[in-house]
C-alpha cells in the first residue's frame, strides 16, 4: 500500500511539473508574440494618460508607417493604441477569411494570441466606412491583447483614459469612449435580447440611437454620448460572467 502511494505521488508530481512547464512555455511564447507585434513600429505617448485637451493627435506617429506596414502585409489596415490597457497593435482585415487572424500573427504564421482584426462584415476604410467598425482581440490571461480592456469598468480609469487612437490607411483617428460594458453574444436564433455584434451600419437614425442607448444602459457610469452620423469603433473581447460573455468598449471618432 505504501509503495502504491509513493507511485501515485510521483505520478501526480510529474504531471504537475509537466503542466507547469507547458504553461510557462505558453506564457513565454505569448509574451514574445506580443512584443513582436508591438515592435513593428515605435510609438510615442507624450502624456501617458490618453487624455486630449488640445484637439491634436494623442500619439505622434510617422505619417508613412501604416503604408509601410501595408506593403509588408496588405491585410494591415490600421493601428490601435489604448493607453493604460497595454493595447498597441496593428489591426488586420481579411474579408475573404474574416477570422484568419484569430490565430495568426502579422506574418500570417500561427499564433496563440492572434492579432486584432476587424469583423468581416464591416467596411473599415473609404467613403463607405461602416458606422460601427468592430475590432476583436483575445482576452489572454497572462495580460496580452485585450485582457486589460475591462479596466474601463472602473469610472476612475475611464475618466483618466477617455481617448483612444485608431489610425488607418485613411489617416489618423482619435476616438472618445462613450460606453464600456459586459454583454452576451447571443445566437442568431435569439429574439429576446439586443445583438450588439450585428450593428455595423445604421439603416436610419433610430437604429443608430438604439445601439448607443443599449450600450450606455449597460455602462455602469455616465459617459459622453454619440449622435447619428458619428463614426464608431467597438473593441470586443471575451468575458466570463456568462456563457458566450463579452466585454466591449465603444468610442466615437472626434478627430
Amino acid at each position: 500500500m505504501k509503495k502504491f502511494r509513493v507511485i501515485v505521488t510521483v505520478i501526480v508530481i510529474t504531471a504537475f511539473s509537466v503542466t507547469l512547464a507547458l504553461l510557462s512555455k505558453k506564457i513565454f511564447t505569448d509574451k514574445a508574440e506580443d512584443e513582436k507585434l508591438k515592435n513593428l513600429i515605435t510609438t510615442e505617448e507624450p502624456s501617458g494618460t490618453g487624455q486630449n485637451v488640445t484637439g491634436s493627435s494623442v500619439f505622434q506617429r510617422n505619417a508613412d508607417y501604416l503604408n509601410e506596414l501595408s506593403q509588408q502585409n496588405s491585410d494591415c489596415i490600421g493601428w490601435l493604441k489604448v493607453s493604460g490597457c497595454g493595447i498597441d497593435y496593428p489591426v488586420m482585415y481579411c474579408k475573404e477569411d474574416p477570422e484568419f487572424y484569430l490565430h495568426a500573427n502579422f506574418d500570417k504564421e500561427y499564433s496563440g494570441i492572434g492579432t486584432p482584426y476587424v469583423d468581416g462584415f464591416c467596411t473599415p476604410l473609404g467613403d463607405k466606412r461602416s458606422d460601427n467598425v468592430i475590432i476583436y482581440g483575445h482576452n489572454i490571461s497572462s495580460g496580452e491583447m485585450f485582457h486589460y480592456l475591462n479596466r474601463y469598468e472602473d469610472e476612475e480609469f475611464y475618466q483618466k483614459h477617455k481617448y483612444v487612437q485608431f489610425d488607418t490607411l485613411d489617416g489618423p483617428g482619435e476616438y472618445e469612449v462613450i460606453a464600456a460594458f459586459r454583454y452576451v453574444a447571443w445566437s442568431e436564433n435569439d429574439k429576446e435580447h439586443y445583438h450588439f455584434l450585428e450593428f455595423r451600419d445604421a439603416a436610419n437614425e433610430n437604429e443608430f440611437n438604439e445601439f448607443v442607448k443599449n450600450a450606455q444602459e449597460l455602462t455602469p457610469f455616465k459617459t459622453a454620448t454619440a449622435k447619428y452620423g458619428d463614426k464608431l469603433i467597438m473593441l470586443s473581447t471575451c468575458a466570463y460572467h456568462a456563457e458566450n460573455g463579452r466585454f466591449a468598449v465603444v468610442a466615437k471618432k472626434i478627430d
